[in-house]
């Protein structure tokens, strides 16, 4: 209060009407409640830092869980992937041995048509003209 009666008087000093100079002095004395309510104590900030740790604490909880859950998610995905490329993989093993077959059976059949044609070819070559 002795800063402010101060202020009051010093404004009247230099001239400033004693309605201003208290309307003045009113309005610096309501900012400055208003600065110092708004400021915390420190066994507020204590409670206040001991509720984010633990407010921390389980969100790095949850984070942990999620990521675990991740892992399971990802070691199934894998293992599913795993499975179907082993699937395919056997299919492309029967498809070259059925591959090999054919063209086993291919080489067979175009031999046998060449002693054919070869002998029909000789055939029509001791043909009298």
């Amino acid at each position: 209060m002795a800063a402010e009666l101060t202020l009051y008087e010093a404004l009247v000093e230099a001239g400033v009407s004693k309605e201003r100079a208290r309307d003045v002095v009113l309005a610096q004395a309501e900012s400055m409640h208003e600065s110092l309510s708004q400021l915390v104590t420190k066994s507020e900030l204590d409670v206040s830092t001991k509720q984010l740790q633990g407010e921390i604490g389980a969100v790095r909880g949850e984070i942990a869980a999620v990521r675990n859950e991740l892992k399971a998610e990802i070691a199934e995905f894998r293992a599913y992937v795993d499975g179907r490329f082993n699937v395919v993989a056997e299919q492309f093993v029967l498809v070259h041995q059925d591959m090999n077959a054919m063209s086993n059976k291919i080489v067979v059949r175009l031999g046998a048509l060449m002693v054919v044609l070869f002998g029909l070819a000789a055939s029509l070559m001791r043909l009298p003209r």
